[in-house]
């Protein structure tokens, strides 16, 4: 895939962070967007920000949703199955994280993290996968972490919802292939959006010492990885050494140092 011009691209999470940077780069690159979050004020707002810089024939469409809901879910399906192009990029990009002990996180939040970061992942990419089979092409690129490659407590319930993404993103890539359906999984580390507010990981060590990528660099080098048809990849200098030294340092040396680096220095 050398460019993104006339593909239809559905992105999840779309109204801020990285989906947001995600629109305005299809856009820019002509392509036709279907913008997949829950606010539908927001994704008005949006709709008209990415309109000022499409091209004339650009297509740029919207469909409000909470994807953690089963019932929402259903009638997203029903919705993408009805537009007028057929959809050829699928990104999973909706998910939010959580910080502290495991014990300690509300266990509502838990959940719903769970929903949204693993089951709606899986059920999303089972329909994409479906879909694009059926016809024989299509990609599907699923936003993972870096924090997906080593068990860090402090931040644990989060890891543990993007190695999920990342194991079932690899399944998928081997199954799929034979199809002609490309499937992607990303690792970025920590980039400059709500996220990391709402994680409640600016006070750990790692923040400070490693600091946040532009979000734009990040989408730029996501999309550079989808179009060279890559498994995997991990977006960041650092964190693609703190990747490679994973796969040789022992899993408790690794789980101490994560430890001392996701420990909030003061915590709420």
């Amino acid at each position: 895939m050398k460019s993104l011009e006339n593909q239809t691209i559905v992105i999840t999470g779309a109204t801020s962070g990285l989906g947001l940077s995600l629109a305005i780069q299809a856009v820019q690159e002509k392509a036709n967007v279907v913008l997949l979050s829950r606010s539908n004020n927001a994704l008005e707002k949006v709709a008209a920000k990415l309109k000022l810089i499409a091209s004339e024939n650009t297509k740029i469409e919207y469909f409000a949703a909470d994807l953690s809901n089963q019932k929402d879910l259903e009638k997203t399906f029903k919705y993408l199955e009805n537009i007028e192009n057929q959809v050829d990029i699928f990104i999973n990009n909706a998910g939010f994280g959580l910080s502290g002990e495991f014990v300690q996180n509300d266990w509502n939040q838990v959940e719903k993290m769970c929903n949204l970061n693993m089951l709606a992942v899986a059920r999303l990419s089972y329909w994409a996968g479906n879909y694009m089979k059926k016809r024989k092409s299509g990609s599907i690129l699923n936003i993972s972490a870096i924090a997906a490659i080593q068990a860090q407590p402090f931040f644990g319930i989060y890891g543990a919802t993007r190695s999920f993404i990342t194991n079932l993103s690899l399944a998928m890539y081997k199954e799929l292939k034979s199809y002609n359906v490309h499937v992607s999984c990303a690792h970025p580390g920590s980039f400059k959006s709500g996220f990391e507010n709402n994680a409640r990981i600016n006070d750990t060590l790692a923040v400070k010492m490693l600091g946040h990528m532009s979000v734009d660099v990040v989408a730029k080098r996501t999309f550079a990885g989808l179009k060279k048809r890559k498994a995997f990849f991990v977006i960041g200098f650092p964190y693609k050494m703190i990747y490679w030294s994973s796969l040789v340092t022992p899993k408790l040396i690794g789980l101490k140092i994560m430890g001392i680096l996701f420990k909030q220095q003061n915590p709420v």
